[in-house]
């Protein structure tokens, strides 16, 4: 698939999509901007993945720690599934 094609369906795509290593995103398209209502990407790139979550998530586990688990799985198995709550860019939840 071409970069422009690539591009094409990444920006255009109807779900928030986030290109990220383990420690911070990359890439967003607008439907992720719009998600964690920000208005620029550069905002959002420039923000810690921390701040996009609460203290805690519903299990009860703290977000960071459980982040860290979530990434590595992903990162050693392919892929993982799994509950999470963000942040907005104005302290709500989702």
């Amino acid at each position: 698939m071409s970069e422009g094609k690539f591009r094409a369906l990444f920006e255009q795509s109807h779900d928030a999509l986030i290109l990220s290593t383990r420690t911070r995103a990359l890439d967003c398209n607008s439907q992720a901007l719009k998600l964690f209502g920000f208005t620029a990407k550069e905002d959002f790139l420039r923000t810690l993945p921390p701040s996009l979550s609460p203290r805690f998530q519903p299990d009860g586990k703290e977000s960071a720690d459980s982040a860290t688990y979530h990434v590595d799985k992903v990162f050693r198995e392919g892929r993982d599934q799994f509950t999470w709550l963000h942040s907005r860019k104005d302290g709500s939840t989702f």
